[in-house]
């Protein structure tokens, strides 16, 4: 990308602790944006203290680790006022996907935290991927994105889709590509982003079929990036979303996910291992190659979500839920709420069999904490009104409440190959009531 100067000079502190590492390396990225990377090492499973100072104005940080086989945890995250964030569990970082050695944290990631200026420390643990021992000499490099407060408290991503030839032909996805991207800006206005602009590219994978059980999708996502970087296909500034045939894991034979982020959150750089989000075409092209725009699209929505810095609204057993106080939450499967549902991060497990399409709906708390991750760069954007969530219309039978284009009426009710309608269209409206239409 261009460099286009500071807007804030970063004061950078010392490594503490690290004999012999090298002065940090600075990088300005975009105005608003800036990187810094300093090298140490981790012995007895432990890194040399990292010291940096944070400017005024900065909305948040995006820490990335590297090295060459370790699983990577923030042992200590110590703020200008002395608040270990880690120690006093004021931080999430569980679920991150780390991968051997790489992982990312953005922080914050619930919108009541502020980045404080001042002086923070980072101490990082790590253990051998491979043995599960203590790390012990291996050198690793820690990077602290650091991003501006946006102007308008918006921005725009980029978006760049590239199209496995045996998961789908290009001409296919060519057709379905302006309605999913439609859908996708309409679900991420509603928080201050937008979709900026995308581009499709074909791809050729080493397999069509991602196992997420056998360590190789790094390989693969880096393989297919490693080609098509030097193209331009897959942009240094832009989400990676990749399209293949199916997801699954050979460890897990019932995992078959419609959607995968390789990370949680993702990370800045395109040559990552981790910087792509990946979606099945199985479960929504049909014998002919006609795409299901629509739920494709809400899949897609979700794991940009991911990549972004969210977690599921609640995870599958009910005990762990997201960090952000104004998502709805669900212990329960048999008593969950329509708003539950209707969230874009819920996970599917919590949906019944319902239409994945049904969500679509960011809380503002979520918006915030996708805000701040650095591909979304700061731009004007026309944030519009959420869908609405619920229907208060008092219909007389057989007529019922329904929405339909974001609006309340009463319609006629239907049962999709039973109850005909005069107009021969009996379809669900947006909260999955069927009506005649």
């Amino acid at each position: 990308m261009l460099q286009l100067g500071l807007r804030a000079a970063l004061v950078v502190g010392l490594l503490v602790g690290a004999c012999g590492a090298d002065a940090p390396v600075e990088e300005t990225i975009r105005e608003d944006l800036n990187a810094t990377t300093f090298s140490t090492s981790i012995s007895n499973g432990l890194s040399g203290r990292i010291e940096f100072e944070v400017p005024f104005g900065v909305q948040s940080m995006l820490i990335e680790v590297r090295g060459d086989r370790g699983l990577y945890y923030l042992t200590e995250f110590v703020t200008p006022s002395g608040k270990d964030l880690i120690e006093q569990a004021a931080y999430t970082t569980r679920g991150a996907r780390e991968i051997p050695g790489l992982v990312d944290w953005l922080y914050p990631n619930e919108p009541s935290a502020v980045v404080e200026e001042g002086t923070y420390s980072l101490l990082i643990r790590g253990r051998d991927a491979f043995t599960n021992e203590n790390l012990n000499g291996e050198d690793i490099k820690v990077s602290i994105y650091m991003s501006q407060d946006k102007p308008e408290d918006t921005c725009g991503l980029h978006v760049d889709f590239l199209v496995d030839d045996a998961a789908l032909s290009l001409e296919s996805f060519d057709l379905a590509v302006e309605r999913i991207v439609e859908q996708l800006d309409l679900n991420y206005r509603q928080v201050g982003i937008k979709i900026a602009d995308y581009q499709t590219y074909r791809i050729n994978m080493q397999s069509p079929d991602i196992d997420l059980g056998d360590g190789s999708a790094t390989s693969i996502v880096d393989d297919v990036l490693a080609r098509t970087i030097p193209l331009g296909a897959a942009r240094q500034n832009s989400l990676h979303v990749m399209l293949v045939r199916r997801i699954g894991g050979s460890d897990n034979p019932t995992f078959d996910p419609a959607g995968y982020s390789m990370g949680l959150p993702g990370p800045y750089a395109a040559n990552r291992g981790t910087s792509a989000v990946l979606v099945s075409t199985e479960l929504y092209a049909d014998g002919t190659g006609v795409l299901d725009a629509d739920g494709l699209a809400s899949s897609l929505a979700h794991e940009m979500g991911h990549f972004l810095g969210l977690y599921h609204t609640s995870e599958r057993e009910g005990a762990n839920h997201d960090p952000i106080a104004d998502t709805p939450q669900c212990d329960n499967e048999f008593s969950c709420t329509d708003e539950f549902r209707r969230n874009i991060m819920t996970s599917s497990f919590w949906l019944q069999g319902g239409p994945p399409a049904g969500r679509n709906v960011f809380s503002e708390g979520q918006g915030k904490v996708m805000r701040g991750h650095p591909l979304c760069e700061p731009m004007s954007v026309n944030v519009i009104t959420p869908p609405v969530s619920d229907c208060t219309l008092d219909c007389d039978a057989p007529r019922t409440c329904a929405v339909l284009n974001q609006r309340e009426t009463c319609a006629t009710a239907c049962i999709p190959d039973s109850v005909p309608c005069a107009s021969g269209v009996c379809e669900s409206d947006e909260l999955g009531t069927y009506v005649c239409q």
